[in-house]
C-alpha cells in the first residue's frame, strides 16, 4: 500500500521545469522524498535528449527503489518520464530509428537469477518489443552498443545457471527487432578484472576497455570475439579504466583514474587521466588532471575543435570542500580551463534555487553544444531528497559551470496550444517578451515537417495568435516548433481523428 502511494505521488508531486534563452535551457526533475541518481545520458536520432537513472527513498535515500527513464525535447522541454517495474534495473539508453532501447537487466527471484533486458521505446512511451537475453554475473557490467545498421550489440559475463563456478564473457548481437542474430565467446587473454566500456572502431570492429590488475587494458576485437590485439598502460599505477571512443581523426581516446594516494580516512584519492592512441592501440599522448586531492571524472565527450570536455567530482579530503568539476582541453589534452565548485554553500550562486552534488554525464549534440547530468539539492523552496538536472550550455562558456546564461529572458517567454488532443483546428498562443521575425513548423515523430504556419515573419512585442488546420494530418505525435534568430522552442502536442 505505502509502495502504490508513493507512486500516485510521484505523479502528483512531480516537480519538473525548463528554461531556455539563446539556444540552451535547463530541465530539473524532482519528487520530494526521492534521490535521483543519473547513470546514462544520450541524444536521440531527432535531437532528444534521454536520461536514465535510479531513485530511493527514505531513509536509505542511497538503495535503487525503481528506475526511470526521462526525455525532454530540442527546448529541454519534457517529453516523457517513464518508471519501470520494481523487477529492472535499467543500465543504458542508447539511440534507435524513431526512438531508443534501453539495456539492464531483469530480477527473475531472490535466488540470485537475473536475465539481460533489452526493450525498444518510441517517443510516444510506448513498448514497441522487450526480451531478455541470458542470464548474467551481477558482479559485472553490461555494455551495449549500437551499429550503423541497427543492430545492437551486447556485451557481458554470462552465468551459468547451473554451474554456479563457470562464466564467461560473451558477445551478443541483435537485429533492431530483438531477435538474437549471433552470440560468440570473447577470447580473453588473462584475468580480467573488470571491463567497463565498449566502443565501435573504424574498420567496423570492438575496442574494450577496463581494468586487469590494477593496470589499464585496451583491447581490439572482431565480431567473432577473437582478439586482434591488446594493450596494456601504467603498470602497477593503479589505472582504472572507464570509458573509450574513437575520436574525429580515427585515433583512440581513454578516459581512467589513476591513484593519488591514501585520505585521512584511508580511502582511495584519484588522478583523472586521459590517454590517447593511434588505431592500433600504440600510446599517442597521456596527461593528468587534478581539480583537488581527488578528482574522479565520471564521463567526457570530444567537441567539434577536437578537444575534450569532462566533468566529475571532486573531494579535497576533509581540507577545503567537495563539489563539481568541469574541464576543457585542447586535442592534445593540455588543458584549456577548468571550473570546480568549491563547496555547497558556494554552488548555490550558480543557479537559483539549486545546489550540485555530483556530475555523471556530458554529451556533446549535433547543434554543437553541450548537455551535462548531474544531481542537485533543490534550495528554493526546500526540497528534501536529490533530483536530477539537465543543462544545457555553449562549450565556450568561459570556464564556467555554464547557468549564468540562464538568467536572461527569453524571447518567446510562452506558447499555448488548444485544444489538446487536437483533430481539426489547432489555436497557437505566442508570448514574446520583444519585437524579432518568427518562424512556426509542425514537425512528425521522424523529424519531418508537415506544415509550415509562418517563415520569418516580423512580429511586435505581446501576445499572438495563430490557427492551422491539422484535420489532414495522420494521427499521432508532433511538436510545434516556434523560432527566433536566436532560439528555438518546441512545443509538443497529439494529432487524433
Amino acid at each position: 500500500m505505502i509502495k502504490q502511494l508513493l507512486l500516485f505521488l510521484s505523479f502528483v508531486l512531480t516537480l519538473s521545469y525548463s528554461h531556455k534563452v539563446t539556444g540552451q535551457w535547463d530541465y530539473l526533475l524532482s519528487i520530494p522524498e526521492y534521490y535521483y541518481n543519473n547513470i546514462g545520458l544520450t541524444e536521440l536520432q531527432n535531437g532528444y535528449v534521454a536520461s536514465i537513472g535510479w531513485r530511493g527513498i527514505p531513509p536509505y535515500g542511497y538503495f535503487a527503489e525503481d528506475y526511470y527513464l526521462s526525455v525532454v525535447d530540442t527546448g529541454g522541454q519534457e517529453v516523457f518520464t517513464k518508471i519501470f517495474a520494481e523487477e529492472l534495473f535499467i543500465l543504458k539508453v542508447l539511440p534507435a530509428d524513431s526512438g531508443m532501447y534501453v539495456v539492464g537487466f531483469q530480477e527473475i527471484d531472490s535466488l540470485d537469477n537475473r536475465e539481460v533486458y533489452v526493450s525498444k521505446i518510441d517517443y510516444d512511451n510506448q513498448i514497441v518489443w522487450e526480451s531478455t537475453y541470458g542470464h548474467f554475473d551481477l558482479g559485472k557490467p553490461i555494455e551495449a552498443l549500437v551499429f550503423p545498421d541497427q543492430k545492437i550489440g551486447l556485451f557481458f559475463t554470462e552465468k551459468n545457471p547451473i554451474d554456479d563456478g563457470v562464466d564467461s564473457i560473451c558477445f551478443k548481437q541483435l537485429s533492431p527487432d530483438g531477435t538474437t542474430l549471433s552470440v560468440v565467446t570473447v577470447e580473453a587473454s588473462g584475468e580480467f578484472d573488470a571491463y567497463r566500456s565498449i566502443a565501435l572502431a573504424e574498420d567496423g570492429n570492438l575496442l574494450v576497455t577496463g581494468d586487469l590488475n590494477d593496470s589499464l587494458y585496451l583491447q581490439k576485437i572482431d565480431l567473432e570475439g577473437s582478439e586482434i590485439w591488446k594493450k596494456v598502460f601504467f603498470d602497477s599505477w593503479g589505472f582504472k579504466g572507464r570509458k573509450v571512443t574513437t575520436t574525429q581523426d580515427g585515433k583512440i581516446i581513454v578516459m581512467g583514474w589513476i591513484l593519488n594516494g591514501s585520505g585521512l580516512g584511508g580511502g582511495a584519492l584519484h588522478k583523472t587521466a586521459l590517454l590517447k592512441t593511434d588505431s592500433e592501440g600504440d600510446l599517442l599522448w597521456q596527461h593528468q588532471y587534478l581539480a583537488g586531492a581527488s578528482t574522479s571524472a565520471y564521463d567526457f565527450c570530444e567537441t567539434d575543435d577536437g578537444g575534450f570536455v569532462m566533468i566529475g567530482d571532486f573531494d579535497n579530503d576533509d581540507f577545503g570542500g567537495e563539489g563539481i568539476f568541469k574541464l576543457k582541453t585542447n586535442s592534445e589534452g593540455e588543458e584549456e580551463w577548468k571550473k570546480r565548485t568549491e563547496d555547497l554553500e558556494q554552488l548555490e550562486q550558480f543557479n537559483e534555487g539549486v545546489s550540485f552534488l555530483d556530475a555523471r554525464n556530458i554529451i556533446q549534440t549535433k547543434d554543437g553544444n553541450l548537455v551535462m547530468a548531474t544531481n542537485v539539492r533543490v534550495v528554493n523552496p526546500p526540497i528534501v531528497g536529490k533530483s536530477l538536472y539537465l543543462l544545457k550550455t555553449a562549450i565556450d562558456c568561459g570556464g564556467t559551470i555554464g547557468t549564468a546564461d540562464l538568467k536572461n529572458p527569453p524571447i518567446v517567454s510562452n506558447i499555448t496550444l488548444s485544444p489538446i488532443p487536437a483533430s481539426s483546428l489547432l489555436t497557437i498562443e505566442v508570448v514574446l517578451t520583444t519585437k524579432t521575425r518568427l518562424s512556426i513548423e509542425i514537425i512528425n515523430s521522424a523529424g519531418q515537417i508537415t506544415n509550415t504556419i509562418r517563415t520569418n515573419e516580423r512580429l511586435a512585442k505581446g501576445i499572438h495568435h495563430f490557427k492551422t488546420d491539422v484535420s489532414g494530418m495522420q494521427s499521432g505525435y508532433y511538436q510545434l516548433r516556434v523560432c527566433t534568430p536566436t532560439e528555438s522552442q518546441i512545443k509538443s502536442f497529439i494529432k487524433t481523428d
